[in-house]
């Protein structure tokens, strides 16, 4: 190997980890806090989705269904436009979970924390425990509220897995 191979790998390698970033997944979380796999995974998961749909597909799903000329004429690409179609039925799916109403589910959570602690007034004879029962019922309200919102998150990956290879352009 000769020394213009060493350069030119190096130069690759500085251009596509600081200037470009190959290969690097923006998750959309918040990078001065730490976070579980658990939510990197899902958002990289949602980015990358995302991404697919508004940059390369250009929230355009008419690819994964057939043109009206070829859905009768072709009975060979029949379970072919089939297939294409489940794929695009469930990628529309999942961004639509991802992008409207995830982000609705998000906000009514932060409207009920907002009203724990607004709208509660704290008297100061009030214990602990009575600040506690009056607010339980909205602790409760957010606790399902995430607890559907990572089952749905969780269903949403599957899905993404299951259909991962045939997202291409």
């Amino acid at each position: 190997m000769n020394i213009l191979w060493y350069i030119t790998n190096f130069y690759s390698d500085c251009r596509n980890r600081f200037y470009a970033k190959y290969h690097l997944i923006d998750t959309g979380l918040d990078p001065k806090q730490w976070h579980d796999l658990d939510s990197k995974l899902i958002g990289a998961s949602k980015k990358l989705t995302v991404d697919f749909v508004e940059k390369e597909l250009k929230k355009d799903f008419s690819t994964f269904y057939p043109p009206e000329n070829e859905k009768e004429t072709n009975v060979d690409l029949t379970e072919y436009w089939k297939e294409s179609a489940r794929v695009g039925d469930i990628l529309q799916e999942i961004y639509k979970w991802w992008t409207v109403d995830r982000p609705i589910l998000k906000e009514k959570i932060d409207d009920i924390y907002k009203k724990m602690f607004d709208k509660i007034p704290k008297n100061k004879a009030d214990s602990t425990v009575t600040i506690y029962k009056r607010r339980k019922p909205l602790y409760d309200l957010v606790h399902d509220l995430e607890n559907d919102i990572k089952k749905a998150d969780t269903n949403a990956a599957i899905k993404l897995v299951e259909i991962r290879e045939s997202l291409w352009t």
